[in-house]
């Protein structure tokens, strides 16, 4: 099982999920193998309620920002990002609270998503 369907609340449910880009295996800084463990144990998602996002093989690290809280969000991609479709996106919320996916796919994507995401959570409330 996954860390985000184990947090998941009764009437939560999952609208999308981000993933660590491949081309993170590209980068001459990274070793392989961290780079696979990086890939294989971070999850990101969107669910109806909040944005969560967890690191972590041993030791694990997870936020979580309620969709009510967020104030923006914003896309940094550099050139090769641009050709390739990936970069990160950081949502910051209130409280100067920040969540930072990075080098994440389709980040764009996943900005819209979260975005919709909150929009829909405050015409239901």
């Amino acid at each position: 099982m996954s860390y985000i369907n184990d947090a998941l609340t009764a009437n939560e449910n999952v609208i999308a999920r981000a993933k660590v880009t491949g081309y993170i295996y590209l980068n001459p800084f990274n070793l392989i193998i961290f780079a696979f463990i990086k890939r294989w144990t971070t999850e990101m998602a969107v669910t109806n309620e909040r944005i969560i996002h967890k690191v972590g093989l041993i030791s694990r690290t997870a936020h979580e920002m309620p969709l009510w809280k967020i104030e923006s969000i914003n896309i940094n991609q550099g050139i090769l990002g641009r050709i390739f479709g990936f970069g990160d996106v950081v949502v910051t919320g209130t409280g100067n609270q920040f969540l930072h996916f990075k080098s994440i796919s389709s980040p764009l994507r996943f900005k819209k998503t979260i975005s919709d995401a909150a929009d829909a959570y405050q015409r239901s409330r």
